[in-house]
């Protein structure tokens, strides 16, 4: 049995002293950190901002820029970094600073990107793949410069002026797109979607809470990730709308789906996610599909019980139940053996003699 503690409340337990690794350790540490948290270690501690500056020397001779800072030092950078594959920033820019983008970027990622409206998204070459503003103020008309764009990779979450025209612009090259708590986003935008691009493999729509089930069937045909949390008009009709092709489903909050809604669910789903939907009793998991290799169903306070655990289906490898708090030791007993990795963090009922009744291969996270 394989223990881990993959939790901030557990920074007091880990030896500090790795902030004082050398220099050529970190080096390789930071080859298997995601692109976008690069930026996010700068506001970790100290050790790391003085660090930092050797970062940006590093990335830069492998061609990624990431920075913080004010607006104008930013640009000034950019000027001279001619070379530079990936872009990335969390600083107060604006449109000005699209300016100085070459054509040898294909990755721009701004954290801090509310003074942007998108206008200096025209100086953007055809090289870009990947573009990531979220929380900017971009327009529907800025949209329109990113129409012919070579775009794959999309995210213009939380950008509060975007509404469903400005859909429409969305370019045609585009495989993943996340719009979450884009709210003026309705059905209509996911029809202009489906007109324009058909071939979308990836589509978050978190906290879209306009898009109901009529919006559903405007999903791109070859959909494989779709992202629906608190999108709390959808119910049990909408998911019948749901294409084929689709492998990863979050569900998350979205309290209208009932156990009978699971039914509607079909058999390509290898990872789907139900937490907090409160219409869901013990009894849904009967209905989920087998196939379904990972599993959440968390912070649940009383629907989900002991009893829920016997009617997980037995592909499932992953299983997440934290913060479920009716589970107890009894319930790890109806645990099948292929779940591999267990997460029970919040669960205040499981004790040690409860965890005894797992496989000894099964990794827990609490």
């Amino acid at each position: 049995m394989k223990r881990t503690h993959d939790t901030l409340h557990d920074i007091n337990d880990i030896d500090i002293s790795i902030l004082c690794l050398p220099n050529e350790i970190w080096e390789n540490i930071f080859l298997f950190i995601k692109s976008d948290n690069k930026i996010l270690l700068y506001s970790v501690c100290r050790r790391f901002q003085q660090f930092w500056s050797f970062v940006k020397e590093m990335e830069l001779k492998r061609g990624f820029l990431w920075t913080k800072g004010r607006k104008d030092a930013y640009c000034s950078i950019l000027k001279k970094a001619i070379n530079v594959k990936t872009i990335g920033a969390d600083a107060p820019l604006s449109d000005t600073m699209f300016k100085y983008i070459t054509v040898n970027t294909t990755s721009l990622y701004i954290i801090n990107s509310r003074s942007i409206n998108g206008e200096g998204l025209k100086h953007l070459s055809m090289n870009i793949r990947t573009l990531e503003l979220p929380y900017s103020f971009i327009l529907n008309e800025s949209l329109c410069h990113l129409s012919q764009k070579n775009i794959e990779i999309l995210n213009i979450s939380s950008s509060q002026s975007i509404t469903d025209e400005g859909l429409y612009n969305i370019p045609m090259s585009v495989q993943s797109l996340d719009i979450s708590r884009c709210v003026k986003i309705t059905n209509k935008g996911l029809k202009y979607l489906y007109r324009r691009n058909r071939n979308m493999k990836t589509l978050i729509l978190n906290g879209c809470y306009l898009i109901s089930d009529k919006g559903l069937k405007y999903l791109p045909e070859n959909l494989i990730e779709l992202g629906l949390q608190d999108t709390i008009f959808i119910t049990d009709k909408g998911l019948e709308n749901l294409t084929h092709t689709i492998r990863k489903l979050d569900l998350t909050n979205c309290w209208k789906i009932t156990n009978e809604g699971l039914k509607n669910i079909h058999s390509n789903i290898t990872y789907l996610d139900i937490s907090r939907c409160d219409k869901i009793t013990d009894e849904a998991l009967k209905n989920i599909p087998l196939g379904v290799k990972t599993l959440n169903i968390t912070k649940y306070r009383r629907n989900i019980s002991d009893e829920a655990l016997k009617n997980i289906p037995l592909s499932v490898e992953t299983l997440n139940i934290s913060y479920c708090e009716c589970i107890t030791d009894e319930g790890l007993k109806n645990i099948h053996s292929n779940v591999n990795k267990i997460n029970i963090r919040g669960c205040e009922l499981i004790t040690d003699k409860g965890l005894a009744c797992l496989s000894g291969n099964t990794t827990i996270i609490q």
